[in-house]
């Protein structure tokens, strides 16, 4: 997780003023904040709008790259059959036509959709009688956040002797939390809509409804600077991963397509200079 840098940065300033930090971990997942979620809301609210928006984007170039990648990502969710496609290809790092593209093929065997498929229920929590938004959110709860974004913060934040407290992950808090109706959740395009209302009661508006940002790095500034050229190195080293399980003339188009700002790759780049990293390490 890309975050886990940004994580440890907080955590090593304020390490000199105080011993214990809060922070919002939850609100996301509980109150539907991430940009996917408005995408599948609105494909299930909206199909043959985005389907529409997607034939003018075909016939006129009238979006920057990004937004014609994610336009077409929005049409390709209309498209996909199963609760379980739709959870897979938004929330993986690297759509799984992608990932196929760049294994080599000694190292595919057995890995095809419906074996990715079938077994994501078991994965990821599925519930089979609760297939709409909101199981994505329970989904997430029990993946992304427990065993990724908790997990990196409570090691970056420790890494500096600062404990972190998660009070939207109060027990009675989520509780009450999943018994709200979606439309409460995700409404004007936006996420979070009842828990910002609240939240007007405490906050400037200009602070409460600004863009999201989430608790990035400039990943992708560093991948056309001595980040990149890192991993470039370790890719084209003869041990590499890179070298022997993928197809490393893909790895470099999508790094070059990230540096140009056609797509943005930055999460998957990351995990494989983490994974080279941790390679040539161990």
């Amino acid at each position: 997780n890309e975050s886990s840098l940004s994580y440890y940065f907080v955590a090593e300033m304020a390490k000199e003023d105080v011993k214990v930090l809060l922070n919002g971990q939850g609100s996301d997942e509980l109150f539907g904040g991430y940009d996917r979620y408005l995408g599948l809301y609105y494909s299930e609210k909206y199909p043959l709008l985005i389907q529409l928006l997607n034939k003018i984007w075909n016939k006129f170039t009238i979006f920057d790259s990004n937004r014609q990648y994610q336009l077409k990502k929005l049409d390709e969710i209309v498209h996909l059959k199963t609760f379980e496609q739709k959870y897979l290809f938004t929330s993986s790092v690297l759509p799984i036509n992608d990932l196929i593209n760049i294994l080599k093929k000694d190292f595919l065997f057995d890995i095809n959709n419906e074996s990715l498929y079938e077994n994501s229920r078991a994965i990821t929590h599925l519930d089979k009688n609760n297939e709409n938004i909101e199981n994505f959110f329970i989904c997430d709860m029990f993946n992304t956040l427990s065993e990724n974004l908790l997990l990196a913060e409570d090691k970056m934040n420790m890494a500096e002797s600062i404990e972190a407290r998660v009070p939207l992950l109060d027990i009675e808090f989520v509780k009450a939390a999943l018994e709200i109706p979606v439309e409460f959740k995700i409404r004007k395009n936006s996420g979070k809509y009842i828990l910002k209302k609240v939240a007007e009661k405490y906050l400037p508006k200009d602070m409460i409804y600004k863009k999201k940002i989430g608790f990035d790095t400039p990943m992708q500034k560093w991948m056309k600077q001595k980040t990149g050229e890192k991993l470039r190195d370790l890719i084209n080293s003869e041990n590499s991963i890179s070298n022997n399980y993928l197809r490393k003339d893909e790895i470099i188009k999508m790094i070059k397509a990230n540096n140009e700002n056609k797509i943005n790759y930055e999460k998957f780049l990351f995990l494989l200079l983490s994974l080279e990293m941790w390679r040539e390490m161990f």
